[in-house]
């Protein structure tokens, strides 16, 4: 499986289509080890690492891996969660 860190330019999509390449957030993630839940009703997006070795909350201020907000497009907060797994750091280099 192809896995990588979302890059900056992607992180920041949020639910909306990228001018550059015309997906969603959701659709570039897809078939990396992180996974996008949109929650409607909050206007947030959330990019969450899949099958981590704890499970993580969708109450930005209650989870344990202390997400950062990336980015607010058209009141649209994207949040990046962090691994617990530390995954970041072996896909920051390759």
């Amino acid at each position: 499986m192809h896995s990588e860190l979302p890059s900056d330019d992607v992180r920041s999509l949020g639910r909306r289509k990228s001018l550059r390449t015309g997906k969603s957030l959701s659709e570039i993630m897809r078939g990396s080890n992180w996974e996008v839940i949109d929650i409607e009703w909050r206007s947030e997006s959330h990019v969450v690492p899949r099958d981590d070795i704890t499970e993580h909350t969708l109450e930005f201020l209650q989870c344990k891996c202390s997400p950062k907000i990336d980015s607010v497009i058209n009141d649209c907060t994207t949040i990046v969660h962090s691994a617990f797994d530390n995954r970041e750091l072996y896909e920051s280099q390759h």
